[in-house]
């Protein structure tokens, strides 16, 4: 009883966590990032999985203990994506076909749409399409670079570190 107990203290303690940002691990290669939560602690990283065949179809992610992937659903359609983790699906779409500027991220619990609100602005700005937008939203932290991305992350516990990661991670490499 005391270990399943410890093990839900670890789970809610994990979903708290809120994004602080995402960074690539080299200057000059942009297949893995470093994951950074709360207050700029690095506590992950998302690697892309076939990084010899340059595939960016398909990457893996860790957080802490917690390991899951994200692809492409279908092969030759960039309009769906999913996040897959052991007890965690993020469905995430275009809002319309073949328009990479908005979409919808589901974890099952939440929806939520994201968009990038200037296309032609830099930084490169992505953020939710809601009234509460200010409470979501992610920039590159360098003009015109693309390989470092602050995340100001105020939504509240209920949303799943999944979706956020999910949401964050899409809209990056749409942006690449």
């Amino acid at each position: 009883m005391r270990y399943v107990f410890l093990l839900f203290l670890y789970s809610v303690s994990l979903e708290a966590q809120s994004l602080f940002g995402l960074h690539t691990q080299w200057d000059d290669d942009i297949k893995q990032w470093d994951i950074s939560l709360n207050e700029g602690e690095l506590e992950g990283s998302i690697e892309m999985t076939w990084r010899m065949r340059n595939d960016f179809t398909e990457w893996n992610y860790k957080i802490g203990d917690r390991r899951g992937n994200i692809q492409q659903k279908w092969d030759n359609n960039a309009n769906v994506w999913e996040l897959k983790s052991v007890d965690r699906i993020v469905t995430v779409s275009t809002v319309w076909s073949g328009d990479f500027t908005s979409w919808r991220v589901n974890d099952g619990s939440h929806t939520i749409k994201i968009e990038r609100p200037y296309l032609s602005a830099d930084p490169i700005e992505w953020r939710i399409i809601a009234d509460d937008k200010d409470s979501f939203f992610w920039y590159n932290e360098y003009e015109y670079d693309i390989r470092d991305w602050v995340i100001e992350d105020y939504l509240d516990e209920t949303y799943s570190l999944e979706l956020k990661l999910a949401a964050v991670f899409i809209s990056i490499l749409h942006s690449l």
